[in-house]
């Protein structure tokens, strides 16, 4: 192949009338072709790592609300049960301790009045 440089132009074929730069051109795109295939999975697979970033954090926050529901009032409140709720009765609030706990009466008070 020939070329010819005239006043800093480049006409490449020009001997052989082959557009030389045009066939090189597109070899070089062929050449480029699994490149830009990787570089297509490369971006595919960046787009689908953030996605699964936010998924994965989407999850974290319902799984730390779910957590949260756990420790709540609603589903942490404690009982308090008597025999004989006349004689004895009490409130527990979520902050008692879990446990059975027994109370013995030696005596039950009676009213009295006094006059004078």
């Amino acid at each position: 192949m020939v070329s010819s440089v005239r006043n800093g132009m480049w006409v490449g074929g020009l001997a052989s009338g082959l557009d030389t730069q045009g066939l090189i051109d597109k070899f070089m795109a062929i050449e480029r072709v699994p490149l830009t295939r990787i570089q297509a999975k490369r971006d595919t697979l960046n787009f689908q790592k953030t996605l699964l970033q936010d998924v994965n954090l989407k999850v974290f926050e319902l799984q730390s609300r779910a957590t949260d529901l756990t420790f709540s009032k609603t589903f942490n409140t404690k009982k308090v049960d008597s025999s004989d709720s006349k004689i004895v009765s009490g409130v527990a609030t979520t902050a008692a301790e879990v446990g059975t706990y027994n109370i013995n009466i030696k005596q039950i008070a009676t009213s009295t009045k006094a006059y004078s």
